[in-house]
């Protein structure tokens, strides 16, 4: 007796669900989203861009001077990111000249004691960098090779095309291999003649 009448209750349960007029299921139907008001389904907004402009793309280099008055990569690995950091470090590399390793390697620097360098900005591909020789201004035969240390080394990275010397914020003039005046933004090539010939074979490659 007692299951027939909880069986009864049961059916009325699904006649008065069927009864509430509840919908059958029906296809998906695909809404225009400027009929769904408060932007409700716009995309969530995302964080700020974490991209740089300008990444490290190769193994950093500084080009040191050999016993034979020519210019060589030495790997410089940097614990930096990003271009810019990258590039600063550089200049400090140079500026402090070779390690005691480097030394006994017959390894030298053109930059004299009282060069500065510092990096103003990157524009672009253009390493734009701040030239003072100090006091003591280098001998003329020597000053190609002091800029193209410069050069050489920042146009390693593979963010860096050319570089723009600049004195107290103007273009400043700086010597070619051939000993002509430039102000313009110099690139790799143009100091190419002041590479050791085996360190163009063996420089190193991208990662």
């Amino acid at each position: 007796m007692r299951s027939r009448a909880l069986a009864l209750l049961g059916a009325l349960g699904v006649l008065l669900v069927a009864g509430c007029g509840l919908p059958r299921s029906t296809p998906a139907q695909v809404v225009d989203p400027t009929d769904v008001p408060y932007r409700l389904v716009d995309p969530a907004p995302s964080g700020p861009s974490t991209s740089v402009r300008g990444t490290v793309t190769t193994i950093p280099r500084v080009y040191l001077l050999t016993t034979d008055e020519l210019l060589t990569p030495v790997a410089a690995p940097l614990s930096r990111d990003g271009l810019v950091p990258v590039v600063a470090a550089l200049l400090d590399r140079l500026a402090q000249g070779p390690d005691a390793q480097q030394r006994a390697a017959g390894l030298a620097t053109a930059l004299g004691s009282g060069f500065v360098l510092r990096l103003e900005r990157v524009a672009g591909r253009t390493a734009v960098v701040e030239l003072d020789p100090g006091e003591r201004e280098l001998n003329a035969s020597r000053l190609p090779l002091a800029v193209g240390q410069v050069v050489l080394t920042l146009t390693s990275l593979g963010g860096i095309d050319d570089v723009q010397f600049v004195r107290q914020g103007r273009p400043a003039e700086v010597p070619l291999p051939d000993g002509a005046l430039t102000s313009s933004p110099v690139d790799g090539d143009a100091y190419d003649s002041l590479v050791a010939s085996a360190s163009r074979s063996a420089a190193p490659t991208s990662p």
